[in-house]
């Protein structure tokens, strides 16, 4: 016998993994109770197990403890207690540790513990499995290959896809906002050529308008009290939602979504996010992000199949077989191992430009990491632009931007990136380019090696185009290197300053030089 200690006053993710573990635990023959708090009201979510549940009230960390330990003395053949809640903690386990019985500890905030097993699936990059270090005694499983997911998930990438945007905030949630979202989304794309689907969980909130919204619109499906949420995940065209177990689950499936975050353990790094192909990510919302978020749902649903292959290339696989390998672990059996290896990534075609540096085009994986070079202080202050881009913007821009962008790099990682982009003005071809460091290692250099592959590559592609630039007057570095490739400064009655006032109107010429090159410069 096993006797889960669960939280369910926190919505009912930590419900369901534990179910999911009760069930591999239950092949096994091993049987289940389970102890929930009291009022916690959807019972049928514990089938087969809704027979063997007990319920305690609110108390104190020791309280709770003694009444788990008074079940286990009552119920007698309980060999292991599953506790998985953030309100107890070390003093609840060491007291339950006196029991003799063997104690496992579902967690994902890296809190000590005495339990004699920690099962955390966040994935934290190469950090992941040096987490818990001060939990000396406890046998650690770590990583999403232990994340605890229902059975069906094994099948999660294998079905078709529809184009309907699914959005979902796990067991509760506040649907205040995602309301407003649903209801701008439908106003702005009248009529839909997609479905909406929305999962509304048991500890759910605000959802009065939610239901009046669906009651005026047909193509808004509500869905309540379901057993299972793998199917909208393994369909959907697009996912919107809270990023909680949801993330293990939109990975086992291969589903393009966009999530945030709306309680602390559900803050995860960008980068790790995406070594589960996961690359779409806020790290909140709120009412004043509506229009945006809108917006960036319906570019993002346009582009879907670039998420849906961003997910392929995903470099820590999420199978479904987490609760078994939990199970065998605990059993002390030979533990169940993936038939998927990791993906690989695809390696776009480079051109070395020396025999340390190469360049690429780049792809939708540098999607955030551009993002974060593009908002380094020692680049910000050069920009025209010098607020940081945010997310929700930025995810947006690089979905619908027409540049021509290069990563250059070498054996230790990406240096820079590189982007040009040829525009018309009445009748008129123009170049418009830029460069920003990506590390602390570029210098004059490499900066010039750059800039003369940019030039000769668009004089060979486009061979009548003027270049239009802005640059920084305190940013030496660039201006004399742009002088060195003939660049000129702009006259202001020229057309050409004109031209570059319209391309960018956030630069003045207080701080900036307004410079051009002709194509006619490199024939002087």
């Amino acid at each position: 016998m096993i006797l889960f200690r669960v939280d369910t006053t926190c919505g009912i993710g930590h419900l369901m993994r534990c179910k999911s573990l009760a069930l591999a635990f239950l092949e096994q023959g091993i049987n289940s109770s389970f102890v929930i708090d009291q009022g916690f009201e959807k019972l049928d979510l514990l089938s087969p197990f809704e027979k063997s549940v007990y319920t305690v009230s609110k108390r104190s960390e020791i309280e709770d403890a003694n009444f788990v330990v008074s079940l286990i003395d009552d119920i007698g053949v309980v060999r292991y207690c599953v506790v998985d809640s953030y309100r107890l903690g070390i003093e609840w386990e060491s007291e339950v540790k006196k029991t003799g019985i063997e104690l496992i500890a579902l967690d994902d905030l890296e809190r000590m513990h005495v339990a004699d097993f920690i099962v955390d699936a966040k994935w934290q990059g190469p950090q992941t499995f040096d987490r818990y270090s001060n939990s000396t005694n406890s046998k650690k499983l770590l990583g999403p290959s232990f994340a605890l997911l229902q059975q069906e998930y094994q099948q999660g990438a294998m079905l078709p896809r529809n184009n309907s945007i699914l959005f979902s905030l796990g067991g509760g949630g506040d649907w205040d906002i995602l309301t407003d979202v649903i209801e701008a989304l439908v106003a702005s794309s009248e009529p839909l050529s997609f479905s909406i689907d929305v999962i509304i969980g048991p500890k759910a909130t605000n959802t009065e308008r939610l239901k009046k919204l669906h009651e005026r619109h047909h193509q808004i499906s509500l869905h309540e009290g379901l057993q299972s949420v793998q199917p909208f995940f393994a369909k959907c065209g697009l996912f919107v939602g809270a990023l909680g177990t949801s993330l293990y689950e939109l990975a086992a499936c291969n589903t393009p979504a966009i999530t945030f975050s709306i309680a602390p353990n559900q803050q995860n790094d960008i980068f790790d996010l995406e070594a589960l192909g996961h690359y779409c990510h806020l790290e909140s919302i709120d009412k004043s992000d509506v229009h945006k978020l809108v917006a960036l749902i319906e570019t993002l649903h346009s582009k879907r199949e670039r998420l849906a292959k961003l997910r392929k290339q995903a470099q820590v696989p999420v199978d479904g077989l987490g609760a078994y390998r939990v199970r065998d672990s605990i059993l002390g059996l030979e533990r169940v191992e993936s038939n998927s290896a990791p993906s690989s990534s695809v390696t776009p075609s480079a051109l070395s430009l020396t025999d340390q540096t190469s360049l690429r085009a780049v792809d939708d994986g540098d999607i955030n990491h551009c993002l974060w070079a593009r908002n380094r202080q020692d680049n910000a202050w050069r920009m025209t632009i010098t607020d940081k881009i945010e997310r929700i913007d930025h995810y947006r821009w690089w979905f619908n931007n027409r540049r021509e962008s290069y990563v250059m790099y070498d054996e230790d990682g990406i240096l820079l990136y590189v982007w040009h982009q040829k525009v018309v003005d009445a009748e008129q071809e123009f170049l418009i380019g830029g460069w920003f460091a990506a590390c602390d290692r570029v210098n004059f250099t490499h900066a010039q090696l750059v800039l003369d592959w940019q030039l000769t590559e668009c004089k060979r592609n486009y061979p009548q185009a003027t270049w239009l630039a802005v640059i920084n007057k305190d940013n030496r570095f660039v201006n004399l290197l742009n002088q060195r490739a003939g660049f000129v400064a702009l006259n202001p009655n020229m057309k050409e300053f004109s031209v570059t006032q319209r391309l960018f109107p956030s630069a003045n010429v207080q701080e900036f030089n307004f410079v051009m090159k002709s194509p006619e410069a490199d024939k002087l």
